[in-house]
C-alpha cells in the first residue's frame, strides 16, 4: 500500500496526463447528445435550471472535432474557463521549475481582479442563460 502512494506520489503528473488524454480520447469519440452514457448535470437535475457548466460536455466534443461556433452556442461560459485553466496548468506543471516565469503566471491567475470578474461571470451566466 506504502508503495502504491509512493507510485502515485511520484508520478501524478503523468498519471494526470493519461487520464486527461483519455477522458479527451472519450470525448472525441461519443457525442453527449446521441449517447444518454455520459453524465447529467445534477444541477439541471434537481432544479431544472441550467448552470454555468451545462453544455460543457457537448461544446467539449464540439470543439474537438473543430466545430467552436457549436461549442460556443452549447456553452458561452467555456470560453472564460479555458484560458484560467491552462494558465493553472502552466502554473503547476509547466513552469513549476522556474520561480521567475511560475511568478509572473501566479500573478497573472491569481490577480483579484480576474479571480472576482471570473466568480461574478459565473453568477451572471447563471442567471442571463435561465432568463
Amino acid at each position: 500500500m506504502d508503495y502504491l502512494i509512493f507510485i502515485i506520489g511520484r508520478y501524478k503528473y503523468t498519471i494526470s496526463i493519461v487520464i486527461v488524454s483519455l477522458c479527451l480520447f472519450v470525448y472525441y469519440i461519443v457525442d453527449p447528445v446521441q449517447y444518454s452514457i455520459m453524465p447529467k448535470c445534477p444541477v439541471k437535475l434537481i432544479t431544472h435550471l441550467d448552470c454555468p457548466g451545462c453544455g460543457f460536455q457537448r461544446a467539449l466534443h464540439a470543439s474537438l472535432h473543430g466545430r467552436f461556433d457549436e461549442a460556443i452556442h452549447y456553452n458561452l461560459f467555456l470560453l472564460l474557463a479555458i484560458p484560467i485553466t491552462c494558465l493553472w496548468i502552466l502554473n503547476k506543471v509547466l513552469i513549476s521549475k522556474t520561480e521567475n516565469q511560475r511568478r509572473i503566471i501566479k500573478l497573472i491567475w491569481l490577480n483579484k481582479m480576474i479571480i472576482y470578474f471570473y466568480i461574478f461571470s459565473y453568477f451572471c451566466w447563471f442567471i442571463i442563460r435561465n432568463i
